[in-house]
């Protein structure tokens, strides 16, 4: 939903299926109730307006919400912060967006939701600053020089960027305004804003199961077949969290769990593969995508090999003959088969025969 809302969207234009859809095959839908209590013994579950629904196998798939950092409550109130997490939260950011009166806006995230909200939000004309604690705008996903192109590209339409500094504090100034904190190398510096973005990543949904007694840590745990601690419940999804620790945030990656969990709901013994994260992004007219690229203590086992070919610019990151990771811009039309060779694992001759040249 943050990337392409300047332009607007309807609300049905990310359902897999209609409503009617879901009914004519069976579904039981229970649409706008909030679960508030789960009893793994006894097999139920209670809903806000009093219902109880029981169960024989339940799949927990309830997501994450937007990190909300602390703030002066005047601030909160006046609606001038805003997420980009879900659908009606990016239809509210449009809205207040969008008089002539709103200009400069500041957007804080340097990860892919922040710098596709910033560019958005250029779109519709406004004055964006972008800023982020890390040293470049998607530095765990991109490497250095495709983190520079990245940054170039924002600042030659007309982002600002206040990069390396912390949002320590939003505060009302005046009646439809908001001054911001910054915390950087340099010290203190403060700045005046008629909105603010957060773009901060997420924080999972892990109330109702905690209270139920299932096993939580920074999501809930499960294992292989994406079962919790209970044998009859099972999580999916962005809320999940895996055996390694890891949890996603991407659609494919839930996509993939739900399809697991529903067949291992009816007494399958599918196990979850991971699929490697993938950055796709698009800014301005220019694609930037990466896929396993190396954490960077890991970086000197990996031959590097680069191609300069310029606007396509391309990074391969191989060990033991193989390629396990790409950092790659402006090749859109290719992208699927280079999510294959990283996936697949392809071999350095394969991979260059194919897209290196």
């Amino acid at each position: 939903v943050s990337k392409k809302f300047a332009a607007g969207f309807q609300r049905d234009a990310f359902a897999l299926q209609d409503l009617a859809w879901w009914r004519d095959h069976g579904f039981d839908l229970r649409l706008g109730m909030r679960a508030v209590a789960l009893d793994p013994g006894a097999h139920t579950l209670d809903l806000a307006d009093g219902q109880r629904l029981s169960w024989d196998r339940l799949v927990l798939a309830v997501g994450a919400t937007a990190n909300q950092p602390p703030l002066d409550q005047q601030a909160a109130a006046r609606s001038l912060v805003h997420y980009a997490h879900d659908i009606s939260q990016v239809e509210a950011l449009r809205e207040a967006a969008a008089p002539d009166a709103v200009q400069a806006i500041l957007v804080v995230g340097g990860g892919a939701m922040g710098v596709e909200v910033a560019e958005q939000l250029r779109r519709m004309g406004k004055e964006v600053t972008l800023t982020g604690d890390t040293q470049a705008p998607l530095a765990q996903e991109l490497n250095l020089v495709a983190q520079e192109r990245l940054a170039a590209v924002l600042i030659h339409n007309g982002v600002t960027l206040r990069w390396g500094e912390l949002v320590q504090a939003v505060a009302l100034a005046g009646e439809q305004n908001l001054a911001v904190r910054f915390q950087g190398a340099g010290g203190y510096a403060a700045q005046t804003f008629d909105l603010v973005v957060f773009c901060v990543g997420t924080r999972l949904r892990v109330g109702l199961a905690r209270r139920a007694g299932l096993a939580v840590g920074r999501g809930i745990k499960v294992d292989e077949h994406l079962r919790t601690s209970h044998p009859d419940i099972f999580a999916a999804g962005d809320v999940a969290q895996h055996p390694d620790g890891r949890v996603t945030y991407l659609w494919r990656h839930a996509m993939e769990q739900g399809r697991v969990a529903g067949l291992n709901v009816l007494g399958g013994e599918q196990r979850h593969r991971h699929i490697p994260f993938r950055l796709k992004v698009k800014v301005f007219g220019r694609y930037f995508f990466a896929l396993g690229r190396p954490a960077p203590e890991d970086l000197k086992r990996h031959e590097v090999v680069e191609v300069h070919d310029d606007p396509r610019y391309l990074c391969a990151y191989y060990l033991e003959g193989r390629l396990t990771g790409l950092v790659m811009i402006d090749d859109e039309e290719n992208q699927r088969r280079y999510n294959q060779a990283v996936v697949e694992g392809w071999t350095r001759r394969k991979f260059e025969e194919a897209l290196m040249h």
